[in-house]
């Protein structure tokens, strides 16, 4: 029998202000991302309101994936494992 491989929710750390850049590419990997963004607007000194989109958490990008996926993962800076698998990070 062939043993199913289990996906998690993990947390990966990215460069500042690279979250849509590393979001797009794992999305183009096949991934499968999730990036929270907030709406809201800015006013510039010239008195112009634009709406601007960030990330709810800065640096931070959600990835479900096995664990060998996290492996092939090369734009992110850091990996933060969950309280289950810390053991797993040497």
């Amino acid at each position: 029998m062939k043993e199913i491989k289990k996906k998690n929710w993990y947390v990966f750390y990215t460069s500042p202000r690279a979250e849509k850049k590393v979001n797009e590419y794992l999305l183009s990997l096949g991934y499968e991302s999730f990036l929270p963004l907030k709406s809201e607007f800015k006013i510039w000194r010239n008195r112009q309101r634009k709406l601007i989109k960030s990330p709810l958490f800065p640096s931070y990008i959600f990835v479900l994936a096995t664990r060998n996926d996290i492996f092939d993962i090369n734009l992110l800076l850091c990996y933060l494992c969950r309280s289950s698998c810390c053991n797993f990070r040497q």
